[in-house]
């Protein structure tokens, strides 16, 4: 008999909109993201055994005026999704923004750090940045062969990922 799964996964990391690399963002609301300070995106998944997995992605938005909301939005997730653009420097303050946000507001939840390189000629972050964060924050990680490309095979072991654990 088949079942399904509901799961509310936080996404941060990124403070462009437009640029969120791995989940099509074309059903993200901008409005939403800029107003409330969240958007939120359902991702269905089957398996081969017949059984529904829904992931309720919420794009948070760091923004001053939304941080005192932070606790509410992380209320119920089983999981966050981290972006790290290691052609922004930037980018390493932003994850460890929401690494402590995150962690100071759930119970110990999953934090995946998705890595890509947002400009191909141009590496402002190191090797040994990135496993710094990953090995002190207890991360798991998938890198994103390319901003631009679609990431089939990452995506289904993402999604596996997130299923089994």
């Amino acid at each position: 008999m088949s079942s399904t799964y509901k799961y509310k996964i936080l996404v941060g990391g990124t403070q462009k909109f437009e640029k969120i690399p791995f989940l099509d963002n074309s059903e993200f609301e901008e409005r939403d993201f800029i107003h409330i300070g969240i958007s939120i995106k359902p991702i269905e998944c089957m398996t081969n055994c017949g059984d529904s997995y829904l992931f309720i992605f919420w794009a948070l938005n760091r923004a001053k005026r939304f941080e005192f909301m932070t606790s509410s939005f992380c209320y119920g997730a089983r999981g966050a999704l981290l972006y790290l653009d290691i052609s922004d420097s930037k980018s390493i303050n932003d994850v460890n923004y929401w690494i402590k946000s995150i962690r100071s507001s759930t119970n110990n939840i999953s934090i995946i750090l998705l890595i890509y390189q947002s400009n191909v000629k141009q590496k402002e972050v190191l090797d040994e940045e990135i496993n710094k964060i990953i090995n002190n924050n207890d991360l798991e990680y998938f890198i994103l062969s390319s901003y631009r490309k679609k990431n089939h095979k990452e995506k289904k072991q993402f999604f596996k990922f997130l299923i089994q654990k």
